[in-house]
């Protein structure tokens, strides 16, 4: 669902004050942008027309889980205060989800490598 939702993320517009426009990201910036989101995400995605590769690849997502086609755990990380400031500087209200984002994807691709570095020394 985090894919579907990346993916689809900047398509996805809500007005918030003044008439402004928020992506799905940037909704936690502005109130009113933030109430008008609610678990209905997934269906605006299913329902959308577009015809972006983002929101191709986001249908796809949502496809698949209805499926029950769900990749195995690769690994986890639960994001906290401490870890946060591991995630080299990250703390709360420093910086956007789009950059926390970024960070726990990096982490992420992290615990994957050293897992595969393991794998590879076991098969040696």
């Amino acid at each position: 669902m985090v894919d579907a939702l990346c993916k689809a993320g900047e398509l996805l517009k809500y007005e918030g004050t003044n008439g402004n426009l928020f992506s799905l990201g940037q909704v936690t910036e502005d109130v009113e942008a933030y109430l008008k989101t609610s678990d209905s995400v997934e269906q605006e995605i299913l329902n959308s027309s577009s015809s972006d590769p983002r929101m191709v690849e986001a249908k796809a997502c949502i496809d698949k889980i209805h499926r029950r086609e769900i990749g195995c755990k690769l690994g986890c990380f639960e994001m906290s205060p401490t870890n946060a400031t591991q995630l080299r500087g990250i703390a709360n209200n420093e910086v956007g989800a789009a950059e926390v984002v970024k960070k726990v994807e990096m982490r992420m691709r992290e615990i994957l490598s050293e897992k595969d570095e393991k794998k590879d020394s076991k098969e040696d």
